[in-house]
This record gives C-alpha cells, structure tokens and sequence, in this order.
C-alpha cells in the first residue's frame, strides 16, 4: 500500500522559462550534431571537454529526454573510449545535480504523479538502499533517474552520496557507451552518410 506523499508546490513560471531555454540549447545542439553527422571525424578537434559539456547540458534537463550518450557514442569511436567515458559521466553527474537541487529546495517537478510516490516509498528508508537506486538508475539509460533525483533532495539525501552513487553509475553507462561506439561505428558509418 502506498503511503501518502508530501505535499509538492507548484513550479514558477520563471523556471518554466529556464527549463525551455535549456531544452531549446540542447534541442539546437542535437539538430547541429545530426547535420554534420558527415563529418563527425571533426569531433575530435573539440576533444574530451565537448563530452563533458554535451552530457553536463543533456542531463540538467529534469524529466525531458535528451541525446548526451548518442553524443558519446560517437566521440567514443574518435578519441579513447575511457577518456570519454569519465568525461561524459562527470558532465552528466553535474547536470543531474539539478533534479537533486530542485527536490532539495522543495520545488515541483513531479507533482502527483505516481512513479514519484513509489519512488519515495523505496528511497526513504534507509540511505544504503537510496544510494543503491541512484546508482542503479544512473547506470541504466532510463527515464527514471530524474525521479530518483528529485527524490533524493526531498528526503535530504547527503550531496557527497548522491554525487558519488551518481558519478559511478554514469561513468560505468558513459564508458560502455564509448566502448560500444569504438567497436561498432566503423560498422555503421556508411548508414551515417
């Protein structure tokens, strides 16, 4: 039986603004990467730190699907994949950093919907087993890690574990990732043209 969930406020029409800003920015960097996916071989002059920033921008939108590991797939086949892996997976964990803040300070962004309550009913608890959800979903490519997220600032999870359960899930996913990209873009790459 599901417990009764806490109250949540509504969202400001001012971070409504910032988020369609960031999903804007991140939209306009995907439309850019898939026109000039014929040349994708110029990747490799922006080097580990555009990994960084793609996943750091494609992770700090809450809730809304975005293409960071399609971008690390793709420098994984031009620069070395564990490079790539640890740079994408810190850029991913700094972006996730928003849904921990926007639960931390109380904000609204799961309103009454019921993957939250479950969510809240496994994690508060005990902190082991929070830690272990937050890996876990950071590890798997999912939609669930913003809930989880989110979640984790509501019931005052500490930063240093939300941060290190975070950075090894997403560096373990970014890694395997970029691997998968060395081993099977020469592969693909006559589909890309």
């Amino acid at each position: 039986m599901l417990e009764p969930q806490p109250p949540t406020p509504k969202l400001r029409p001012g971070a409504l603004w910032l988020r369609l800003a960031g999903l804007l920015a991140v939209g306009g960097l995907s439309i850019t990467i898939y026109l000039l996916r014929d040349s994708i071989q110029s990747l490799q002059q922006v080097g580990y730190a555009s990994a960084f920033i793609v996943n750091a921008f494609a992770s700090s939108s809450v809730l809304l699907p975005m293409p960071g590991l399609v971008y690390t797939y793709a420098l994984g086949s031009l620069l070395h994949p564990a490079l790539v892996g640890c740079a994408a997976g810190a850029g991913a964990t700094l972006g996730e950093l928003s849904g921990y803040l926007a639960g931390f300070s109380g904000g609204a962004l799961l309103e009454d919907r019921p993957a939250y309550a479950r969510m809240f009913n496994l994690m508060r608890g005990r902190q082991s087993i929070a830690t272990l959800i937050v890996f876990i979903l950071a590890f798997v490519p999912n939609p669930f890690f913003d809930i989880a997220g989110v979640t984790a600032g509501i019931i005052k999870m500490p930063l240093a574990r939300f941060t290190a359960a975070t950075l090894a899930g997403n560096i373990a996913k970014s890694t395997l990732t970029a691997y998968a990209g060395a081993m099977s873009f020469a592969w693909l790459q006559p589909y890309l043209r």
